[in-house]
């Protein structure tokens, strides 16, 4: 079922009336204003970085920053892939920073270095190979992918816990929505080829 452009699980609409849906739906987006100022207000964790408590193991939405640039948002629990993959535990903040940013993670696990490394092999002007597997046998992108980890290690993690996987689902985009509005033409399109997010959901 899709609600404002928002895909939700079967399993999440599944003997529900319309009206319930509906409801459900306009309760959670109310809660968003509220769920953002607690993310963005959320202690800095860390892994391995000095002076900063290990994240919890709970599940939710998380953000990467830099410098004080919001630069990446994910969240944990049920999510496509897991489904997908045939999974039928989640992960937790902790483990989901340690996918990101351990030396020995993978092209899978560390979504948001694999990027910082594509943006940085373009700069240079690096080709790379279509398939993803082939790229990190690259000498040169693989270093690059390694630098993109150390990187993404010491930027700041936050968190907001969000039991509700069809929530935490609905709120992910929220964040991006929040600095879309607030962006240049240029920049959105930018945001949209990175992300291979649909500009539908922008309202």
């Amino acid at each position: 079922m899709e609600i404002a452009g928002v895909e939700l699980p079967e399993e999440a609409t599944e003997g529900t009336t319309q009206e319930e849906r509906v409801a459900s739906w306009f309760g959670m987006t109310k809660r968003m204003t509220d769920t953002l100022q607690a993310l963005l207000g959320s202690p800095v964790y860390g892994r391995g970085v000095e002076g900063r408590d290990a994240a919890p193991q709970t599940h939710g939405v998380y953000l990467f920053s830099e410098s004080g640039e919001h630069l990446y948002v994910g969240r944990t629990g049920r999510t496509e892939r897991s489904v997908k993959s045939g999974k039928t535990t989640s992960s937790g903040f902790r483990k989901r920073l340690a996918g990101h940013s351990t030396p020995g993670a993978t092209i899978s696990s560390a979504s948001f270095a694999m990027r910082i490394a594509i943006e940085a092999a373009e700069t240079e002007g690096l080709v790379l190979p279509a398939a993803r597997n082939e790229r990190v046998e690259q000498p040169r992108f693989a270093e690059l992918f390694s630098e993109a980890k150390k990187r993404v290690t010491a930027m700041e993690f936050r968190t907001v816990e969000i039991e509700v996987d069809r929530e935490s689902a609905v709120f992910e985009v929220t964040p991006r929505l929040s600095w879309l509005r607030r962006t240049t033409h240029s920049r959105r399109a930018e945001f949209f080829r990175a992300i291979h997010f649909s500009p539908r959901l922008i309202r």
